[in-house]
């Protein structure tokens, strides 16, 4: 599938990084998405279930989907995640995942575009039922919805509930990363998944992967996990090369959990950043990588965040890291990160109720 981002290596000096606001106003933002090929407008999540949109700068009046009636969102429930079929602008098709207010509720199901107005949407559920439904909690809720760009099929993270066990168990969804083919209803199961347990299940031994993301230039899948005592990790994976066991709670990070431990079998994250007083780093928020014209010495580098106050960045290319640094500190608590549709960065302030994009200083 031809990339709709620009996909030239990178070029220049790289400059010092700030953010600055796009949009403010917001309450409590978690999720910035935006439709293939749509370069005007940006979705923004509210986590007490509306969707809003940014056009152009501006934030619209009234929301694009407004779910606040039915989601359930204290602690890290709420809603968490909004996906684009890859042929929205034909089909109007796009997927939400979040928690309702059933102790029983916690769901990915379709929505359909208005055919009057495309800054509406259709409250009614696609076929009236959830696509995949699941049990909720307080806790590690997980939860990124994301279409690989390689296979067009349908990827969904989900966290352990704060469990352990769950996260190595094939007969659970939680810990895991779920692949699901969406072109039939409700959806069929790819060829490849995990050979045991649950089909839908593609990867195991997931603790919180709160935000994931593919690269739409190359396919590769970046999962950003939250910890636990010790250690935050960032995974990467190529494309097509599911079926692994990221290690959760046999490890965390690349630390024993506890020591000693046997670490054959897993895949250990490309980059893990340690609970130390001394740099605090917090909670991983998983990124992006960039793709965007206005920083071009970034392009290609993976951008993430943490709730301690830091925007990170490296390079992961044929299994080798590199350039990992800081590149600024993040506006106040910063629990998502996003992207547009030409490649630009972009992170949701949950506590100032504000969107901020990455510039140049």
């Amino acid at each position: 599938v031809p990339s709709p981002f620009d996909c030239a290596p990178p070029t220049g000096p790289l400059p010092a990084i700030t953010t600055e606001v796009v949009v403010d106003g917001l309450i409590e933002p978690v999720g910035i998405v935006a439709p293939p090929s749509d370069v005007s407008r940006l979705f923004i999540l509210e986590k007490a279930g509306t969707i809003r949109i940014i056009n152009d700068g501006v934030l619209l009046p009234e929301p694009f989907l407004d779910l606040s009636p039915v989601v359930w969102h204290e602690g890290e429930a709420g809603l968490l995640s909004l996906a684009f079929h890859p042929s929205y602008a034909e089909n109007g098709r796009f997927f939400v995942y979040y928690t309702i207010d059933d102790p029983n509720g916690a769901w990915v199901a379709e929505f359909r575009r208005s055919d009057a107005d495309p800054d509406v949407a259709d409250p009614a559920i696609v076929g009236g039922v959830p696509l995949l439904a699941t049990t909720r909690s307080f806790i590690h809720l997980g939860g990124t919805l994301a279409f690989s760009p390689v296979d067009g099929y349908l990827y969904l993270s989900l966290g352990e509930r704060g469990s352990g066990s769950l996260a190595q168990d094939t007969g659970s969804w939680l810990g895991k990363i779920l692949r699901v083919d969406v072109s039939t209803a409700p959806y069929s199961i790819p060829l490849g998944n995990w050979a045991s347990g649950l089909p839908e299940i593609w990867d195991v031994g997931l603790r919180n992967p709160w935000r994931m993301s593919f690269d739409l230039c190359t396919g590769d899948l970046y999962i950003g996990d939250v910890g636990e005592f010790l250690r935050e990790e960032v995974n990467v994976e190529p494309p097509g090369q599911g079926l692994r066991n990221y290690g959760w709670p046999i490890m965390e990070g690349t630390a024993c959990n506890p020591e000693p431990c046997d670490p054959s079998g897993l895949t250990l994250p490309v980059i893990d950043h340690p609970h130390d007083v001394a740099d605090p780093f917090d909670v991983v928020i998983g990124g992006v990588v960039y793709r965007g014209n206005a920083i071009p010495a970034l392009r290609g580098a993976y951008v993430y965040a943490s709730t301690a106050g830091g925007i990170y960045s490296f390079r992961y290319s044929s299994g080798l890291l590199s350039d990992a640094q800081k590149l600024s500190a993040s506006p106040g608590v910063t629990v998502s990160v996003g992207q547009d549709a030409e490649g630009e960065v972009y992170f949701a302030q949950l506590d100032g109720g504000a969107v901020h994009r990455l510039v140049a200083r």
